[in-house]
């Protein structure tokens, strides 16, 4: 509906967007469900679709949503990754060693959790590609939390966040030359120097994860 009459869904944006984020809070997060699972990531999807199709109609809804999405896309509620990160420095969890294998390693087929961090990753995208007037804001708040999901454990939840980091990245390199094009030389200096410094704070943390 949204990608033929998106505009005309205006009036209607906040209230839609209340509802799937309301339907969103039925998740349970202490354990992972078929059905509620697949319920949320259609609900996500839905949301994805407003994003990319009304960026104007849904504005006031962004910071809801992007609070909704940061949280889900850790969710995954069969899978401890403080053990995982604790038996490889032990040692636990090689090739060669068979002890503790049954307390980390879930079977991705019977575990539809990744559903729901698929979609969250996927709205973020969509806001990263659909608002570039709040790059800055996305860079700051999602930068450390995308970073800290490289530890993902399912193969194509990693390369989603990877590809989703670095198009936050290149998006906000992209709008800062834009910028600098239209500002005095040295207004454009300050800016790239600011968002230098901006990524210098977060070096370190990059590089430990």
């Amino acid at each position: 509906v949204s990608s033929k009459i998106g505009y005309k869904l205006g009036p209607w944006i906040e209230a839609i967007i209340s509802s799937l984020l309301r339907i969103c809070e039925h998740l349970n997060r202490e354990s992972s469900e078929d059905q509620m699972n697949a319920i949320v990531e259609e609900s996500l999807n839905s949301i994805e679709c407003l994003v990319q199709r009304c960026p104007k109609e849904i504005t006031n809804q962004i910071k809801p949503i992007l609070r909704q999405v940061e949280d889900f896309m850790t969710y995954d509620p069969n899978y401890n990754y403080d053990n995982a990160e604790d038996m490889e420095v032990d040692g636990w969890g090689d090739d060669d060693d068979e002890w503790g294998q049954n307390d980390t390693d879930i079977n991705l087929d019977d575990d539809s959790s990744w559903k729901v961090r698929w979609a969250s990753i996927r709205v973020i995208l969509a806001v990263i590609h659909s608002r570039p007037e709040r790059l800055r804001e996305l860079y700051q708040n999602m930068s450390t939390k995308l970073v800290s999901r490289f530890k993902e454990r399912d193969d194509k939840i990693q390369a989603i966040v990877l590809n989703t980091f670095a198009a936050l990245l290149w998006s906000s390199f992209l709008t800062n030359s834009e910028e600098e094009t239209k500002d005095y030389q040295e207004v454009g200096l300050l800016r790239t120097r600011s968002s230098v410094e901006e990524l210098h704070k977060h070096v370190d943390f990059f590089v430990g994860e």
